[in-house]
């Protein structure tokens, strides 16, 4: 691997990488189009904005960190490894696959130039979050979600005194049946959860166990925000708030994400100061 150090940078092995994979940011362009989902390169975009960060030397490391941010042994053949297997692969899987390993080995490349170590679950997390799986996710997740929300607000909307019952992902009240649409299962919203979970995770360097407690309280708090909003959704799509129904879909949605994403921070900060707690003593 010496010679490979002596002719190439690290960051230049990042680049040659990057243009190595175009088939897969082709497939992923084309996907985020045709899907309507261009909101998913974003994670992909922040990781490159911080690796150009990096790579001109904005917040430069000192001479022992520096250090510890090149690329290894045990990092190349990481990447040698998982090369060797997506250019094997190519021909015989379907190109999310390939795309998956694709992510993998530039995973182990920004691992290592922006947080030091050959895996970084933050850094992963958020290359992965770039794949266009949001139809797929809606595909095998969306109806539980939204027989939970369903149940889940026709529970809520009975402690306030409405006579009402659920039946798969519909509600029933006073002979009107209000469904709970692919839109409403909340995916899109767990989406943002879990990419303000990881950028959390990375900018305050949350250990594996506090990124997974994070994650954990995020997806709860989603999930329940989500529950939130279907049951104050209802008094607009049964008629009983008839004015600004569009605006208020919408207003609702935002609102009680700014709620959802304001809890995920606060647990974050918590996480933060028990670690620094757990250090000091």
């Amino acid at each position: 691997m010496g010679w490979l150090r002596k002719t190439f940078s690290d960051d230049c092995v990042a680049a040659l990488l990057l243009a190595a994979f175009y088939p897969v940011w082709k497939y992923c362009g084309s996907r985020w189009i045709a899907n309507d989902e261009t909101a998913a390169c974003l994670p992909l975009l922040l990781i490159l904005f911080m690796w150009i960060r990096r790579m001109y030397g904005i917040g430069r490391l000192g001479a022992g960190e520096d250090a510890a941010h090149r690329l290894g042994r045990a990092d190349f053949l990481a990447m040698s490894a998982m090369l060797g297997i997506y250019i094997l692969a190519y021909h015989h899987t379907f190109m999310l696959l390939r795309a998956i390993i694709a992510l993998t080995v530039l995973g182990i490349v920004f691992s290592r130039r922006l947080k030091g170590r050959i895996i970084d679950v933050s850094v992963f997390g958020l290359l992965f979050l770039s794949l266009p799986a949001i139809p797929t996710a809606q595909f095998y997740f969306g109806y539980p979600l939204r027989v939970i929300v369903a149940k889940s607000s026709s529970a809520l909307l009975g402690m306030l005194s409405y006579d009402v019952s659920s039946s798969g992902t519909s509600i029933f009240w006073d002979g009107k049946c209000i469904s709970v649409d692919a839109p409403c299962s909340g995916i899109r919203m767990l989406y943002a959860g879990v990419l303000l979970v990881l950028l959390l995770g990375y900018f305050r360097n949350l250990s594996l166990k506090g990124l997974c407690l994070l994650a954990l309280a995020g997806t709860v708090a989603v999930i329940f925000g989500n529950v939130v909003r279907a049951t104050v959704l209802f008094f607009t799509e049964t008629g009983i708030v008839a004015f600004g129904r569009d605006f208020l879909h919408t207003a609702i949605g935002i609102s009680v994400f700014i709620w959802i994403a304001a809890g995920i921070y606060v647990i974050s900060e918590w996480l933060v100061k028990r670690r620094e707690t757990c250090i000091a003593v």
